[in-house]
C-alpha cells in the first residue's frame, strides 16, 4: 500500500462510490464501467463499490439511491467518482442533503452536463418538428423524454443559477475535480465542454476524447484513462497534506 493509500485508507477509513450515467448498469451496454479508475484504486488498496442507480430513468430518481448508499457505505470518509448524468445525481444529492458533505473527502466528476447539453437541445427540437402535438411528452411511459429533457440547457441553466451560492460553498470546502473533454467540436459528442465544470471546482482536461473515452474500456486509451484519474486522485489526496507519489 502506498503512502497516500495508507494515510487516506487506514487513518480515515475511506472508500469510493462510483456513480454512472445513463444506461451505465444495463447489460450489455454498461457504458460506465470505470475499469481504469478501479485499477488505480485497487493498486492503492482503496475499497470501492458501484451505486446501483436507475440508469434508464431520469437522474432525479437516483438521488435517493445515492443518498442511501452514502449513509450505508460504512466508511468514515468517502469519495465519489461520477460520469455524465451521474454528476447531476451527485450534485443534487449533495445539495439536497448538505449534511452528506460532512464526510465527503472529494469528488471527481467526469463530463457532466451541469449546464446542459446543447446536442440534446438540438435533438429535442428536431423531434418536435416531427411530433408537433408533443405526443411523446404526453405519453412518456418509459421516461425517456424526461430523461433527456432534464439535461437540456433550458432545464439546467435555471437550476444552476438558483443553486450557485450552494455550489460555490461546496467547491470551496471540498476538493471537487471536474474532468472535461473535447472531441474537437466544443463538445465530447454529447456534452458541451464548457458545461462540464462547476464554479469554483478544479478543472482537469482529459484532452481530445469522446463522451465515453475516459471511463469505458475500448473507447479510449487505458493508460490515458488511468493517467487522468491518477492526476485527479492526486488532487484529492493533496487536500489532506499528503505527499502524492509520482507513480501511483
Amino acid at each position: 500500500m502506498s503512502i497516500v493509500a495508507g494515510l487516506l485508507h487506514a487513518a480515515d477509513d475511506m472508500g469510493v462510490l462510483f456513480v454512472g450515467g445513463t444506461y451505465s448498469n444495463v447489460d450489455p451496454m454498461q457504458v460506465d464501467k470505470f475499469e481504469a479508475q478501479k485499477r488505480v484504486l485497487d493498486r492503492l488498496g482503496i475499497p470501492w463499490r458501484d451505486v446501483n442507480i436507475k440508469s434508464t430513468r431520469p437522474y432525479t430518481e437516483s438521488v435517493p439511491i445515492l443518498e442511501e448508499a452514502i449513509e450505508d457505505c460504512g466508511w468514515k470518509h468517502y469519495a465519489i467518482v461520477s460520469h455524465s448524468a451521474g454528476g447531476l445525481t451527485t450534485l443534487s444529492a449533495l445539495l439536497e442533503r448538505p449534511e452528506l458533505q460532512d464526510n465527503l473527502s472529494g469528488w471527481v466528476a467526469y463530463q457532466a452536463p451541469f449546464y446542459g447539453a446543447s446536442p440534446v437541445d438540438r435533438a429535442t427540437r428536431m423531434l418536435d418538428i416531427f411530433d408537433p402535438l408533443r405526443i411523446r411528452r404526453a405519453f412518456d411511459f418509459t421516461g425517456l423524454h424526461r430523461l433527456s429533457a432534464l439535461t437540456t440547457r433550458e432545464e439546467r441553466l435555471p437550476y444552476m443559477r438558483r443553486h450557485d451560492d450552494e455550489i460555490r460553498r461546496l467547491t470551496a470546502e471540498k476538493p471537487v475535480i471536474c474532468v472535461s473533454a473535447d472531441a474537437g467540436t466544443g463538445t465530447d459528442g454529447l456534452v458541451d465542454t464548457d458545461s462540464m465544470v462547476l464554479p469554483g471546482a478544479a478543472e482537469l482536461s482529459g484532452g481530445r476524447a469522446t463522451h465515453l473515452g475516459l471511463t469505458m474500456g475500448g473507447h479510449g486509451s487505458a493508460s490515458h484513462q488511468e493517467e487522468i484519474f491518477s492526476r485527479a486522485w492526486g488532487e484529492i489526496a493533496g487536500q489532506f497534506g499528503c505527499e502524492v507519489l509520482d507513480r501511483l
